[in-house]
């Protein structure tokens, strides 16, 4: 049989000691580090009542509608032949609109939005339109919206003491394609 006897006596330890084995668990930090320290101010914004009576301009870029000819959430989807989806970006849209409207008297909550709103908007861009534009089937594209788009976004939420659920997550994406700032067709 092993001894596992060890005698330590006259150290000076400044982190950890021990005589044998030290297993640490690692717990991974998870979510942005600006909406990290945006939650820390929205916290504090609750506990002392702070209420805006505006939008902050950078979110306001994202809540008016940008195109002339406005055709609306449920025209840009059919022209994306995604009329299937209608119903689900449609509530979806709407259930991140009252959240958004929750929260529309807090600055550090409207600028999590807008960092919110700008990932959705880049990811698309960059990750989802270039496969519409290639012609690729749902599929891939429903893919592409999940991995690079929701997914990632619902890790940068980190704690999430605004409470977004994955569909009001989606809904941004819709939220964007009914103001003109996205869209699914060429």
């Amino acid at each position: 049989m092993e001894d596992n006897h060890v005698e330590q006596t006259g150290n000076t330890v400044y982190g950890d000691q021990a005589g044998r084995d030290i297993i640490k668990h690692v717990i991974e930090q998870t979510g942005h580090p600006k909406i990290k320290a945006l939650y820390v101010k929205l916290q504090e914004e609750a506990k002392n009542n702070s209420q805006l009576s505006h939008f902050i301009e950078e979110l306001e870029e994202y809540t008016r509608k940008i195109d002339s000819e406005i055709i609306g959430l449920e025209e840009k989807l059919k022209l994306g032949s995604r009329d299937y989806i209608l119903e689900f970006a449609s509530k979806s849209k709407e259930k991140f609109v009252k959240k958004l409207s929750r929260y529309q008297f807090s600055e550090s909550a409207q600028k999590i939005f807008v960092v919110l709103l700008a990932e959705t908007f880049t990811r698309f861009h960059r990750s989802v339109y270039p496969l519409i534009c290639a012609g690729r089937d749902i599929a891939e594209v429903n893919d592409a919206i999940s991995r690079e788009i929701s997914g990632p976004i619902t890790k940068m939420l980190g704690e999430n003491i605004m409470e977004l659920c994955a569909v009001e997550v989606e809904g941004m994406l819709y939220f964007l394609t009914g103001n003109c700032h996205i869209k699914w067709s060429k």
